[in-house]
């Protein structure tokens, strides 16, 4: 039976706990701190049943993101904390109308023509 050294072991621990702890980022906030962009990471589907539709603004303003329907509540969260110190402006408006796809194993929002 092969043994694996303590260095090894260390490595393998560091950089799966670096991986578990990536899950929660590729979200950042954009427009003056207005929106959240979210990365392709949240987004990953195989079907448009796989998706589900998220606001992503902080002020309001309609900004609409599909995401992972799995990871809907992580984002909930994520977002809620992202937009915690936000304290610019809020907008009146009324979402664009869109339909939502799974092309190429990504969520997405398309607007209806």
């Amino acid at each position: 039976m092969r043994s694996l050294s303590l260095a090894t072991i260390l490595t393998l621990l560091v950089a799966g706990s670096a991986c578990s702890s990536e899950k929660g980022k590729d979200l950042e906030l954009i427009d003056g701190g207005a929106t959240i962009q979210v990365g392709s990471s949240w987004k990953a589907c195989d079907d448009v049943s796989d998706c589900a539709e998220v606001g992503t603004s902080c002020d309001d303003c309609c900004a609409m993101e599909a995401i992972s329907a799995t990871r809907v509540e992580e984002f909930r969260t994520a977002a809620a904390d992202l937009c915690s110190g936000y304290q610019g402006g809020v907008c009146d408006c009324a979402p664009l109308e869109t339909d939502m796809v799974c092309e190429s194993g990504l969520c997405q929002l398309v607007p209806v023509e």
